[in-house]
């Protein structure tokens, strides 16, 4: 069983799959012309991202004039994304964001813990940092609206005293995408209701993929001068 674990996790090539293993484990693998495809698709968002945050030159808001802070709680909607050997308990997030020339800059923490299925894998708590690009949409009626994409690094701690687990696979990172949508109603000057829905898929061996419904208090404030100069 410990072998079964560091499968499911392991990265092993640029693909992140072991073939042989894949099969053995979760049935046909992919082929290779298949592995090259979701690689470029990977990097064709990612540099999509970045060109669209980092070379932005539209007229819009002041950069970094304001920092808006968004804590929130996420239900995950597809429970059975990690069947058949974990079943994922409610997400607790962190996001700020800040203003752009065209759109928003954020960055997102998220905790979320997983229970085992059965006593022959190991528990494991996770936290995804990911950085995005948010842009407003039309407004409906009183709220306003706003999509949002970037990539992330999710790490995942295991249970140490678990027998299936091997000192290899304490501590495992990976990296994925995650894109949402949100809508503000907007109760106070500064204060808004966010609800919030997103995916989110990470490219652990066997990939993860959550789609989750959330909802926080969002809060704005001045952007802090320090801030403003490491930003700018």
């Amino acid at each position: 069983m410990k072998e079964e674990t560091s499968v499911i996790f392991a990265r092993t090539d640029r693909c992140g799959f072991r073939s042989a293993e894949k099969e053995r484990l979760f049935g046909p693998s992919e082929s290779r012309l298949g592995e090259k495809h979701f690689v470029c698709r990977r990097a064709g968002w990612l540099l999509l991202w970045a060109v669209l945050v980092f070379h932005s030159d539209a007229p819009g808001s002041e950069p970094y004039r304001w920092l808006r802070i968004l804590p929130e709680v996420s239900y995950t909607l597809n429970r059975p994304a990690t069947n058949p050997y974990w079943r994922s308990a409610a997400r607790f997030g962190l996001t700020a964001r800040t203003p752009l020339r065209l759109g928003r800059l954020g960055l997102a923490l998220q905790y979320r813990s997983f229970e085992a299925r059965s006593s022959q894998v190991p528990d494991f708590r996770t936290l995804w940092v990911g950085i995005h690009w948010a842009l407003g949409l039309p407004a409906l009626g009183p709220l306003r609206l706003q999509g949002w994409a970037g990539p992330g690094l999710m790490q995942m701690w295991f249970d140490r005293d678990h027998p299936a687990v091997n000192q290899g696979l304490l501590v495992e990172r990976e990296v994925g995408l995650a894109a949402g949508l949100e809508a503000a109603l907007p109760v106070q000057k500064r204060l808004r209701l966010v609800a919030r829905l997103d995916y989110q898929t990470v490219y652990t061996r066997v990939r993860m993929r959550f789609w989750t419904l959330g909802a926080g208090l969002s809060w704005e404030l001045p952007a802090p001068d320090w801030l403003r100069r490491v930003l700018q």
